[in-house]
Parts: C-alpha cells; sequence; structure tokens
C-alpha cells in the first residue's frame, strides 16, 4: 500500500512594504497660548503689541519662532501664506526659511497719527505726529504721509507677479491720503476699512496701510516646496538656504 504524498505549496518571500516617512504636522499660530501640544509650532511673532517676552519663556523643541517685521495687514498675509504651506505638508525649517524669504519680497508702507508703539524694542523710528513709514528689506525709512507716497507702493506691485493691498483703520485719516485711498480703489486696489485694526494697536485715531507682495498660488507653494526641500542648510541656524546668504542670519543683505 503506497504512502500519501502532500505537496508543500511554494511560498513567495514578499518584500516589507516601505512606510512613508510621518508627516509632522506644523501649526502656524500668532500666540503661544493657543499652541496645540502635538506636532511642530511656527510662531510668527508681530511687531505689534511690542511685549514679546512670554514667547522666549517657553521649551523651544519642535519650534521656530519668526519675529515679523511687518505689522498689519502685512503680519496678516504672511500668516495666511504660512498655514496655507503647513497645510500642503511643509517642514518645519522649510516653512520658516519660506516666511522670511517672502517677507524680505514684500514693500510696507503705514502711516498713522503716531507711530510711537512701532519704535518699542530698540527700534529707532519716528515718532512725532503724523509720522509715516516704509519698510523694504533694507529696513524701516521716513516716508511722507500723503497719497503719492502711498501709490508708490501700488505702482511697485503692477503687474501679475505682484499684489498690492490697502487698510485703513480708526478714524478718517487726512484728506490728502484719503484722496490716495480713493484713487486706488477705483483702479481695482482691494481697500479694506476697519474700526480697530492697526490704529487700535498703535493707540492712533487714525492709520492707513499698504503692502506690495508676492502673489503665491498653490502651485507656486507647490514647485516652492520642492526647491526649498533640496536647498542647502545654514551652518549656523540649519534653515534652507535658497540664495547666496541665510537671510535670517543675515536679514539686510541684498
Amino acid at each position: 500500500m503506497g504512502g500519501s504524498h502532500v505537496t508543500t505549496p511554494a511560498v513567495r518571500l514578499v518584500p516589507p512594504l516601505r512606510q512613508a516617512p510621518e508627516v509632522v504636522p506644523v501649526w502656524v499660530v500668532d500666540g503661544i497660548g493657543g499652541a496645540p501640544a502635538a506636532g511642530h509650532l511656527l510662531c510668527l511673532v508681530p511687531p505689534l503689541p511690542a511685549d514679546r517676552l512670554s514667547w522666549y519663556a517657553v521649551d523651544q523643541a519642535n519650534r521656530e519662532v519668526i519675529e515679523l517685521a511687518l505689522p498689519g495687514i502685512g503680519a496678516r498675509y504672511l500668516g495666511g501664506i504660512a498655514r496655507a504651506a503647513a497645510g500642503g505638508g511643509w517642514r518645519l525649517g522649510e516653512l520658516a526659511a519660506l516666511i522670511i524669504e517672502i517677507e524680505s519680497r514684500c514693500v510696507y508702507y503705514v502711516a498713522a497719527s503716531t507711530l510711537a508703539p512701532l519704535g518699542a524694542s530698540g527700534r529707532r523710528l519716528p515718532v512725532r505726529r503724523r509720522s509715516a513709514l516704509r519698510w523694504s528689506y533694507r529696513g524701516w525709512a521716513a516716508s511722507g504721509v500723503g497719497a503719492s507716497e502711498l501709490m508708490s507702493v501700488a505702482r511697485g506691485a503692477a503687474g501679475g507677479r505682484a499684489i498690492c493691498v490697502c487698510a485703513a483703520s480708526g478714524e478718517r485719516p487726512p484728506r490728502d491720503i484719503s484722496r490716495g485711498l480713493d484713487v486706488l480703489a477705483r483702479s481695482g486696489t482691494e481697500v479694506g476699512l476697519v474700526r480697530g485694526g492697526t490704529a487700535a494697536l498703535l493707540g492712533a485715531t487714525w492709520a492707513v496701510e499698504a503692502l506690495g507682495a508676492p502673489r503665491m498660488t498653490a502651485p507656486q507653494l507647490v514647485a516652492l516646496r520642492e526647491q526649498f526641500a533640496s536647498a542647502p542648510r545654514c551652518g549656523w541656524c540649519g534653515l534652507p538656504v535658497v540664495g547666496s546668504h541665510c537671510r535670517r542670519c543675515s536679514p539686510g543683505a541684498a
């Protein structure tokens, strides 16, 4: 009587699946009190209000802190770009470098009945009545209070690669600068009117702002993400360097 023969099925070895690296969420905040417990944190610190000591009294692990130069609509624009990029999967260091690079490409103008709070924390800025300032990558400079100075920001932002946004807050500004706002609104420039806003932060009766900034789209953020991810790192602070130097370590360089 023959014995039974059992055939063992062939076993094919399948290599283990390669797991994609875990994406750590990046949260963008402008106030440390609302920071989530998990994930990485990008803290955008606006210059108004000027008291920023609480930012340095917390653990800095998995956190990047950027002291923005731009208040008001400038800070809100940069915060919006940061949140959009974070939602697209940008990593913390690359996101911090992106915001620093974008701010360096902005032009900002502010005129108000007083700008004294912007002179806090050692900034040597005009604090006289009815003063105005203009900011570029070179830093702050005194400017005139009038329609021509306001409209020069709009002219510099003309074209498809840049945008111009204006805002007036508090009471109605002086006649010349109000006339400039009216001309810009008729030409299609977005002009916002708010009761509090930057005027309230400055303790001013009125304030007018104009921001010229790069126009950022979702496809641009995707392309820039690859560029920042492959960029060399700064040997001093570790952020990606997409130009000839690190803008955080040498912000005023051309």
